[in-house]
């Protein structure tokens, strides 16, 4: 390889380095609340729901966009479908009475003792719920009825809008470890680790925590890291020694403050806990990095040689008889690019 390719090749590689750098976009995180505050959820729409502690024994359900949706009982574990409607487990685990409630339905059912289980109840687009029964000895449905026959011991529950649950079942080879199982496809693992906090996308990709690492029935190791949830988009996001951490944007906070439980959607907002406040953090919409190319080395912000964006992928330049090409890239900021490239030779793949 002649030195000048190589030279082309060390350039074309600090570019995308530097269009790498570029396009990580800022994270707004806005804290909703404060207090006793437990776990939240969110749907496609970036509503955010969550239940706060109000007076002695008593839980109320609070939502980003409604303000208070429950009023005067002992409503806990809120979720919320992209239709915006809104569940939670009523009743204190004890002789009842307990149950599931909606904020447009009412009761959808009630029972006593641990029926349903702490925090397995999930809704569905539609209005499907499903939960833990029977102190969480099985996994039912409102519409389906009972979706596991025998004793799994069920938690942690969580189901897609295709109707497939996964949950935390206690069933390993060795009688006494967790695995992750699947009311459509059985055992997603049937070893001797213990697995939890299980989550499942639209897709069916599956994705939970053992020994500290996050791992995919897809993709396998992820990363270190606990508590993940994925997003229809397939992104994935976890907590790793108090702060978030996203399978396609790095790490989303740096701080000293304790953040978990989070829960993403497919727009990337993710809300979780931050020491005893709910936060809402969102990705800032910047402006693309335009890149242009051009034969010459003056001119080049004229619109007619803009060839794309940073996040365009992938482009491939220059024929063999092509000239040298400079490459600029613009940031929006009104300054002159910084950042130039000239490549010459026959075509080398340049990516976005």
């Amino acid at each position: 390889m002649s030195l000048a390719r190589t030279i082309c090749r060390s350039l074309a590689a600090a570019l995308l380095a530097a269009l790498a750098a570029g396009a990580v976009s800022a994270q707004t995180i806005t804290i909703l609340d404060t207090g006793e505050v437990a776990r939240p959820r969110i749907n496609e729409s970036g509503e955010v729901v969550w239940a706060k502690r109000i007076e002695s024994a008593n839980y109320t359900i609070f939502s980003n966009l409604r303000g208070e949706i429950a009023v005067g009982g002992n409503y806990r574990d809120p979720d919320i479908n992209d239709d915006g409607e809104i569940i939670w487990r009523f009743g204190d685990g004890g002789s009842g009475p307990n149950g599931v409630e909606s904020n447009e339905r009412g009761i959808l059912f009630s029972s006593s003792g641990q029926d349903p289980y702490y925090d397995t109840q999930r809704i569905m687009n539609g209005g499907e719920v499903i939960c833990g029964r029977d102190a969480g000895a099985q996994t039912w449905s409102t519409v389906r009825g009972n979706l596991t026959t025998y004793g799994w011991f069920d938690r942690q529950d969580e189901v897609n809008d295709l109707g497939e649950v996964v949950v935390r079942g206690y069933m390993g080879p060795t009688g006494n470890t967790y695995d992750i199982y699947s009311t459509e496809r059985g055992a997603i693992t049937n070893d001797a680790v213990w697995q939890q906090n299980p989550d499942i996308n639209d897709s069916g990709e599956v994705v939970w925590d053992q020994d500290g690492e996050v791992w995919s029935n897809l993709r396998g190791f992820v990363a270190m890291g606990t508590q993940p949830s994925i997003a229809d988009s397939g992104e994935i996001v976890w907590t790793e020694a108090g702060e978030l951490y996203s399978s396609e944007r790095g790490r989303l906070t740096n701080d000293a403050l304790d953040d978990r439980q989070p829960q993403v959607n497919s727009a990337g907002l993710v809300t979780f806990l931050r020491d005893d406040n709910v936060a809402l953090l969102e990705p800032d919409v910047a402006a693309p990095l335009l890149v242009y190319e051009s034969t010459v080395a003056e001119g080049l912000l004229d619109p007619a040689n803009v060839i794309g964006t940073a996040e365009v992928s992938p482009f491939e330049h220059a024929a063999p008889s092509a000239p040298v090409l400079f490459y600029f890239i613009d940031d929006g900021a009104g300054v002159p690019p910084e950042i130039r490239v000239e490549k010459g030779g026959p075509g080398i793949l340049i990516s976005f």
